[in-house]
């Protein structure tokens, strides 16, 4: 294949994708802009997530889906300390921290979800009591595996 004809297939490829001259410049600008006001941000006053963690979002279930079946195939239990999430496998033990008071409870992983943009998952009414969210609806957390 020739020069000028490879230069031609790639013009074809980017032009497929959305890619025009000069975008990558952009989008490495748009990339450095928002990297800069993340940096600029003051740091949380909570304490930093420990090594092998992930923070997120946490909701909690309505009691009214007290009786359902979850994906494990158990009834769901507003008064067991179970939670919802996406990827851990069911039946991982969790270590789950609210940030913004340090109180923690460990749950079981009997569920996916949730499913609402922005929420990493979703415990029991019983568990958020005890994290100490339930008037505010969701907070921050650490989500660590139980050893």
């Amino acid at each position: 294949m020739d020069e000028l004809s490879h230069e031609s297939n790639v013009m074809h490829a980017r032009a497929r994708i959305g890619i025009v001259k000069g975008s990558s410049r952009v989008f490495c600008f748009l990339m450095a802009l928002g990297l800069g006001t993340c940096l600029a941000q003051s740091p949380s006053k909570s304490a930093a997530p420990a090594a092998g963690s992930t923070t997120g979002i946490c909701s909690f279930y309505s009691k009214a889906m007290d009786g359902h079946i979850t994906a494990s195939r158990e009834k769901f239990d507003s008064n067991a300390m179970t939670a919802a999430h996406r990827t851990f496998p069911m039946g991982t033990k969790l270590k789950i921290t609210n940030l913004s008071n340090q109180k923690s409870v460990l749950v079981t992983v009997n569920d996916r979800g949730p499913y609402v943009k922005g929420r990493t998952m979703s415990v029991t009414r019983h568990a958020a009591e005890e994290l100490g969210f339930v008037k505010e609806g969701t907070a921050k957390v650490q989500i660590e595996k139980a050893p």
